[in-house]
């Protein structure tokens, strides 16, 4: 069906933007031709590796994922956030598949292999929530977007990335340990979502690319020297860009995204050989979860640290990275003992994480303190895990929807959340009289914290829905006037 284009300019100028959405339905078209021809080389190969009947279904799996949550010059943030829980679902698979071993035998105290299945139907469960709920959206949201990024002033754009960076950084400072946290952490990601804006617009004009690159660099030195890796968002949002710009990917555009993977991947493998040393400097031992010293001081011990990685260390930090990536070990020992030692919860959990939501700290001010995450997992895992100092530890939402219900009651939990994502996707991107751009910005900043395995129930539904009815009355009260800053000629028309 032909998407429905705003009346916007001459019949030329039209004609050009449908020309646009052809493109993009080729490309889109293009891409998903190239995901299926590496499925079946990957399917190829996993034939012939120690897992094959559970390498060649993860395969399938990811390839139901692209194929659900691919939209042609959307944010691919819902693709991306699967694809990275899929990552870390199937982790253990390629790591027995190098070793030439059996999934079980990567640790024969826990039902691995049983997990690993488990977790990749949930994570289809979760996409096919996800498309229940985008599939409802106007169909020319993209090609709105296509039209507003030409009509951008990109250097308005860019002061004002400046300004929220500024305003973000203050408010953060002021109330970001008070009753008003999630306030300020859903403003200090709206920083997030202008650089996006600014990298969409600097590609679909090809203009100003360097100006772009200069803004990235800095975000990305500016959260280097964090107590958690967050030197990854600024990467993550440069790759949403490239893979969401309109226009046909030129060899520019892919050796960008090729880049910024193997720059992530050495990131990550540095990062995870030098992290204890940082953390334990830069924390005084304290064993709290921020940077306790001063700043300067901390960048110029992580400096030194980077320089003094050996091949050694990097080796060790590849396994180092790759252990973290992989998550399903925790859920795995939760299997195996729920109900053997503590029976389901029949809905406790996801009823707290409701009850979570509905009551605010801010104006209920005798609300009790969440348990621990390690402390969950010590209950339903049976683990000690006294040894974890400096990080927090949760069993991640696949995990408490099998608390709650068990196989196969989870996935209806899992269904929901998946509706549940999808329907603030489809809010965010259209929300009335806000630039398109700015929405998309803002949907990608909202699940940029929330896209992994192990994130708590109560945190995901929590920690979207609070980001989210913020960011929402931002749309209804201050981005309208925003939107009309950063426009050259285009003018917003109410949905």
């Amino acid at each position: 069906m032909a998407a429905v284009l705003p009346e916007f300019g001459p019949e030329a100028h039209r004609q050009e933007m449908r020309d646009r959405v052809r493109s993009a339905r080729l490309r889109s078209a293009q891409m998903r031709a190239v995901a299926f021809t590496f499925a079946i080389f990957a399917a190829a190969y996993s034939a012939l590796s120690a897992n094959p009947i559970l390498s060649i279904i993860a395969i399938a799996t990811l390839v139901f994922i692209l194929a659900m949550l691919w939209l042609p010059n959307q944010p691919p943030i819902l693709m991306f956030s699967l694809f990275y829980q899929w990552l870390q679902v199937t982790m253990v698979i390629w790591q027995a598949n190098l070793r030439g071993v059996d999934v079980e035998l990567m640790d024969r105290t826990i039902p691995l292999e049983k997990t690993v299945w488990y977790s990749l139907a949930g994570l289809a469960f979760v996409a096919i929530g996800m498309r229940m709920a985008v599939s409802g959206m106007k169909k020319d949201v993209a090609a709105r977007a296509i039209e507003a990024a030409q009509r951008v002033d990109i250097s308005k754009l860019v002061l004002l990335h400046v300004l929220m960076t500024v305003f973000a950084t203050v408010f953060w400072a002021l109330v970001g340990t008070s009753a008003l946290f999630q306030v300020a952490f859903a403003v200090w990601q709206m920083k997030m979502a202008t650089l996006f804006a600014v990298g969409y617009v600097a590609l679909a004009q090809k203009r100003r690319l360097p100006l772009f690159v200069a803004i990235f660099a800095f975000e990305f030195l500016s959260s280097v020297g964090a107590f958690f890796s967050d030197f990854r968002f600024p990467i993550i949002i440069a790759f949403l860009c490239l893979m969401a710009a309109p226009g046909r990917p030129g060899f520019g555009r892919i050796l960008g995204m090729v880049l910024l993977c193997l720059g992530a991947i050495y990131a990550g493998v540095v990062w995870s050989s030098i992290k204890d040393q940082y953390r334990s400097f830069a924390t005084n031992d304290s064993g709290d979860h921020y940077v306790s010293i001063d700043s300067g001081l901390a960048r110029n011990k992580l400096l030194s640290l980077v320089g003094d990685v050996s091949s050694d260390m990097a080796e060790a930090g590849a396994d180092q990275l790759a252990n973290r990536l992989r998550y399903v070990d925790f859920f795995a020992y939760t299997i195996q003992h729920v109900p053997a030692a503590v029976p389901h919860e029949n809905g406790a959990l996801l009823g707290n994480a409701i009850l979570h939501v509905m009551t605010p700290r801010l104006l209920f001010q005798d609300k009790k303190a969440l348990v621990s995450d390690t402390d969950m997992t010590r209950k339903y895992t049976g683990l000690s895990l006294y040894a974890a100092d400096y990080t927090s530890i949760s069993i991640g939402y696949f995990g408490d929807a099998y608390i709650d219900f068990g196989w196969p009651g989870m996935y209806v939990v899992l269904l929901f959340i998946g509706l549940f994502q999808g329907f603030v996707y489809r809010a965010l991107v259209q929300m009335p009289n806000v630039h398109p751009l700015i929405c998309y910005g803002a949907a990608s900043s909202t699940f940029l914290y929330t896209a992994l395995f192990e994130v708590a129930l109560i945190k995901l539904i929590g920690g979207i829905l609070s980001n989210f009815l913020v960011i929402y009355v931002l749309g209804l009260f201050f981005l309208p006037a925003i939107s009309r800053l950063i426009v050259r000629r285009w003018s917003i028309e109410k949905s």
